[in-house]
């Protein structure tokens, strides 16, 4: 899993110098694993990856994948049987991509409920650090901010995972909020869910 952002940004939000490499390891495995939460949470994956598949009920003619944006459809598939596997060679169906590029929209169904279809496609989010061709989109700045701003909300805590209270001078008592997400991350996250029909 490539994470949301950099290292070096989270690093920099932190005010940790680069040269400072002690929690790299650590600051990079949250990364992963919160990039990876955030995926979960959305049902779908952002990265942008070139042949993507995504398999459906042949009979269905809306195609919500779950790696979008969409830039391009480069085949179709349809399975039968285990025995028989998939099969490319048969006449190309009419589509077009939703004006949100994240539908494919068929003109008539592959098959039957009976049969798997297969869509390869181009689409997702080209992650900062990687440069962004005319035809892709890049990571929203709003998502990588979420990213950025819960491990940096985990990272400043993290001393305090598993504590409700701790006693202190004279008998005072600290509370410690126990958050699964900041509420901006989750009202950042919900912008991005995908709705399953």
């Amino acid at each position: 899993m490539t994470p949301l952002t950099q290292l070096t940004t989270l690093k920099a939000r932190l005010g940790l110098d680069a040269f400072d490499t002690k929690d790299d390891a650590l600051l990079t495995n949250a990364l992963r694993g919160l990039s990876q939460r955030i995926e979960s949470e959305c049902n779908r994956s952002f990265e942008r990856q070139t042949g993507a598949t995504f398999d459906f009920r042949a009979c269905e003619t809306e195609i919500c994948v779950d790696r979008y944006p969409v830039d391009a459809v480069t085949g179709f598939a349809i399975k039968t049987s285990e025995a028989e596997g998939w099969v490319f060679d048969f006449p190309a169906p009419q589509y077009f991509i939703s004006p949100a590029r994240s539908v494919i929209e068929l003109e008539s169904p592959l098959g039957s409920y009976r049969q798997l279809g297969r869509v390869i496609f181009n689409g997702g989010y080209v992650l900062p650090g990687n440069p962004v061709n005319a035809d892709q989109t890049a990571l929203p700045d709003d998502l990588e901010q979420a990213v950025i701003e819960q491990a940096a909300y985990w990272y400043q805590r993290r001393n305090q995972l598993g504590l409700i209270s701790i006693s202190g001078d004279g008998g005072s008592i600290q509370q410690f909020r126990s958050l699964d997400l900041l509420p901006n991350v989750q009202a950042v996250v919900r912008n991005y869910e995908r709705f399953m029909m």
